[in-house]
């Protein structure tokens, strides 16, 4: 099955199950990015019949519930609040990790891949601003409200990193500019594929 030209899951092989009525169910797990897709499915062999295509939200998230530090793969710095504020709307940056507990996260799944991404010193979370869908729009730090706005889906890359996505918009958290430099702001874009939009979770 394809999206986009990309092979989401390989070939599938299947035995035969005697006759062309008697049917065996395979499945899948696929990670697709938020809004409307065109999937398409090439037919590599024949005489078989398909009798449906059942698309379900994923009971479990690829990334498992608890404390994790956030690394982006371009600066190797972690995700941080800002002076460890625990005010409403203050932004997030990207730091040399300390082990301090503004850049201690806690990764919480809410069905289909989506998570609540909470500050572990403050239980505010990662707010895309307003539940806008601007490019370029800084993040901040809001109490957990139930808004889409809030909700990130982790896709992953390769060795252990993962796009984090808005559920609202589609765009991806990335460091502003691409900079290594700490202070640096977390902002949201489109996907361009870089190093600066991708990011490692791991336990601190």
């Amino acid at each position: 099955m394809k999206l986009a030209g990309a092979d989401l899951t390989g070939a599938w092989t299947f035995g035969s199950t005697g006759g062309y009525q008697t049917w065996t169910t395979i499945s899948k797990t696929v990670d697709l990015p938020p809004g409307q897709q065109v999937l398409h499915l090439d037919v590599l062999g024949s005489s078989f019949n398909l009798n449906w295509i059942e698309l379900t939200p994923a009971a479990a998230g690829l990334v498992p519930d608890g404390t994790h530090k956030l690394i982006n793969r371009n600066s190797g710095k972690a995700m941080d609040v800002v002076d460890a504020s625990t005010a409403n709307g203050v932004k997030v940056q990207q730091w040399s990790y300390a082990g301090n507990i503004n850049q201690k996260w806690a990764l919480v799944h809410k069905g289909a891949n989506q998570y609540y991404i909470k500050s572990v010193q403050t239980g505010k979370a990662v707010d895309e601003a307003s539940s806008t869908a601007l490019s370029g729009d800084y993040i901040s730090m809001w109490p957990v409200k139930t808004t889409a706005g809030q909700r990130w889906l982790l896709m992953p890359t390769d060795s252990g990193y993962y796009k984090i996505v808005s559920a609202n918009s589609g765009l991806v958290l990335e460091i502003a500019g691409a900079s290594t430099a700490s202070g640096a702001l977390v902002d949201q874009a489109e996907d361009d594929g870089g190093a600066g939009q991708q990011w490692q979770p791991s336990t601190p």
